[in-house]
């Protein structure tokens, strides 16, 4: 069963001003985000056990439970809970919903009754802490009511829903040929606002973790790319938390060339082969040129993109644009695809690290009409200091100073400024470094790790293909 942030309302709780303010005030709302997450896969269960969709099934399904008899205490827990709250599992974002709203009454019930009227003109119906308000407490209202707020997150009971969850696995298991996955994508984008978005997709880890082991007959799996998964356990690290006991959780994902050339050739048969062919499967070779600037021209397409098959399809989908609909393509059509990817996927890259790197579109003007591979030593140091000065004048007026505007700010000098810049532009995957000449280029995309003292004078720096157009550099 796929997932989608989107289609959980997550977005509903960053409209709650509560708990927008406990966040403010320090409080650690991760318990609860892990509840919720725990929530919405027992109900999304719910519906995968039930042998007929909608809410026919999941009403036969709690029948079954409710005739079973059980001897295990936290089965008649779970029984007992499901038979109090049926509506409860319906729908996730009635759950959402009136998981959130719960905690709010709670905690302004526990304010109410232990700080009383000093800080009852923040209390909106009961249930709404008023930003505004919130900002004229004195300190000590705001410690209290965060201690009292984070008493309340930490008396959370996940006793019914853990034997809820355990009465579902054991459900599961009386049929050992079956199997539920749940699938969990789109979490790089924009379904709400970054500092609530990666507390949650911290809490998703910890609920995955906790489902997975379970039982061997359900598995959850959630797409994620690197880059995000190292932002979010950076920005939500608490005392204490080891992010190497969460490896064993990962599969890397890599695409090799083969992989790569069968998806063009079943996006091939996909889009143009029951245009022209009938009844036989054609190849890349059937529409593409043989050669492209004395490469061949999948290898020449392939090794301008990030090794993903969301660059792939992109660029060739500008191939077929180019072809304007002919059954054949020819290296004018792939030159001149190239130049419009190019500049799409150094935008793509760009809004990719927006978070982490507000001014990076900026910052990577400096590369434009570099060598496609380089020294540091080679460089003209006068000349990249004076980029320093225009991209200052083009960022100055950005509300968000990120890591690159105070590098560059603060030290100005060459010396100072390169060596952080390339790690930056590494990491992203714009530049690979080779750091003897009988090693390979190494890639962050691949994998790669480098440390800091690996951008050196004497590493030969690359530029990857994909953005020599955009950056107007000659291959």
């Amino acid at each position: 069963m796929p997932l989608s942030p989107f289609d959980l309302a997550l977005h509903h709780l960053a409209n709650r001003p509560m708990l927008q303010s406990f966040m403010d005030m320090g409080i650690d709302l991760d318990l609860f985000f892990s509840v919720l997450w725990r929530h919405i896969f027992a109900l999304e269960l719910i519906k995968l056990v039930s042998s007929q969709s909608g809410d026919r099934g999941i009403y036969n399904l709690f029948q079954r439970i409710q005739q079973r008899i059980y001897t295990k205490r936290s089965h008649k827990v779970a029984q007992e809970y499901l038979a109090r709250y049926p509506d409860f599992w319906k729908d996730t974002q009635v759950l959402i919903k009136e998981e959130a709203k719960t905690l709010e009454e709670n905690v302004a019930n526990r304010i109410k009754g232990l700080l009383g009227g000093r800080v009852i003109e923040t209390l909106q119906l009961g249930a709404e802490l008023s930003r505004e308000k919130s900002s004229r407490l004195t300190l000590e209202d705001r410690a209290q009511i965060a201690q009292i707020g984070q008493q309340v997150v930490d008396q959370l009971q996940m006793r019914e829903l853990s034997a809820v969850i355990e009465l579902l696995a054991n459900e599961i298991e009386r049929d050992q040929q079956k199997r539920y996955f749940i699938t969990i994508d789109q979490l790089d984008e924009n379904w709400t606002h970054n500092v609530l978005r990666y507390r949650l997709i911290k809490a998703l880890i910890e609920a995955i973790r906790y489902f997975n082991s379970r039982s061997n007959q359900i598995k959850i799996v959630c797409a994620i790319r690197e880059d995000l998964l190292d932002r979010v356990f950076r920005l939500t690290r608490t005392q204490g938390h080891q992010q190497e006991k969460y490896r064993s959780l990962y599969l890397q994902l890599y695409w090799k060339e083969k992989d790569l050339l069968d998806l063009i050739e079943l996006r091939i048969n996909q889009l143009i082969a029951h245009k022209y062919v009938k009844n036989r499967s054609i190849g890349i070779s059937d529409i593409l040129p043989k050669t492209v600037e004395q490469s061949n021209s999948i290898v020449y397409i392939i090794r301008r993109t990030l090794r993903t098959p969301r660059d792939v399809i992109m660029f060739f989908n500008e191939c077929i644009k180019q072809a304007d609909d002919r059954a054949k393509m020819n290296k004018t059509h792939i030159l001149a695809a190239e130049g419009v990817y190019s500049e799409l996927r150094l935008k793509a890259l760009a809004d990719e690290w927006s978070a982490d790197y507000p001014t990076l579109a900026d910052a990577i003007e400096i590369l434009k009409r570099f060598s496609n591979r380089f020294r540091l030593n080679e460089l003209n140091k006068r000349e990249i200091e004076n980029r320093f000065v225009e991209y200052l004048l083009r960022t100055h007026q950005h509300t968000e100073k990120d890591y690159i505007y105070n590098v560059i700010y603060e030290k100005m000098d060459f010396d100072d400024v390169m060596p952080e810049l390339l790690r930056v532009f590494y990491d992203i995957g714009i530049l690979g470094i080779k750091t003897e000449k009988y090693f390979r280029t190494y890639w962050s995309f691949q994998g790669d790790k480098v440390s800091p003292h690996d951008v050196s004078d004497d590493n030969q720096i690359h530029i990857h293909p994909a953005f020599f157009r955009a950056l107007g550099i000659r291959p």
